[in-house]
């Protein structure tokens, strides 16, 4: 089995979360995340019905932990299940992610900043690079400080992203195309910086 390390932070001390009760860093995330993985119960899977993002990051990082798969439904809701059955409701949500994506990558050309994005649905992901990584080695050879300065570029406008080189992202049915365009011009005056 290969090991690779649970988050891409460099320090213990770095922040992790932002969650109602305030930031959160790795340390406590990691103390959490342990905590929680010596009360699984055992066999093999568990069922994650956490609506809380970060409470749901937890139970994931218990499975990691614990080499238990963590089945994981985005929602539970019957709304969600009516709305994902809509005609054109995945054919949507994908134009809308490759929208992001496409947006990202001229906003990240017009600065010369070397960038390269894939998405599925409502999935995608990024990385600094000319090039998507094909391995793990490359992924964690990005020049961190440049993601940092991305990262809190994006926060301090508004645009969560994953706090780690190599997380996905997802759009959701929630996002307008509104909030994509807006994200693709904060992302700009970001790159501007980079």
């Amino acid at each position: 089995m290969t090991h690779v390390p649970l988050l891409g932070h460099r320090s213990v001390d770095a922040l992790f979360a932002y969650t109602p009760r305030g930031p959160v860093d790795v340390r406590t995330f990691l103390a959490e995340a342990g905590e929680l993985a010596a009360r699984l119960p055992a066999g093999g899977y568990f069922l994650n019905l956490c609506r809380d993002r970060y409470r749901f990051a937890l139970g994931l990082a218990a499975g990691l932990l614990t080499g238990r798969v963590s089945l994981q439904p985005s929602s539970q809701s019957a709304e969600t299940l009516r709305q994902i059955q809509r005609p054109g409701f995945f054919e949507d949500l994908s134009r809308k992610t490759s929208r992001l994506v496409d947006g990202l990558k001229a906003a990240a050309a017009a600065q010369g900043v070397p960038f390269s994005a894939d998405c599925q649905g409502g999935m995608f992901g990024f990385f600094l690079f000319q090039y998507l990584p094909q391995n793990y080695a490359t992924v964690m050879s990005t020049d961190s400080k440049r993601f940092n300065t991305l990262f809190h570029g994006l926060l301090e406008r508004g645009v969560y992203i994953a706090p780690a080189l190599y997380e996905a992202g997802f759009v959701s049915a929630a996002h307008t195309d509104q909030d994509i365009e807006q994200t693709i011009s904060i992302a700009a005056e970001v790159f501007r910086l980079l």
